[in-house]
């Protein structure tokens, strides 16, 4: 989360909000999914 938030910081403004570009990690990214899924 953490990191994603860093990501977001340095990326120029986007109209996407904060939900949808988690929703649009979590289903690309497996790890990310794996991670969530542990805590």
């Amino acid at each position: 989360m953490a990191l994603l938030l860093l990501c977001s910081a340095a990326a120029p403004v986007s109209a996407d909000t904060i939900e949808a570009a988690l929703v649009r990690a979590y289903q690309s990214n497996p790890q990310l999914n794996a991670q969530r899924a542990s805590v």
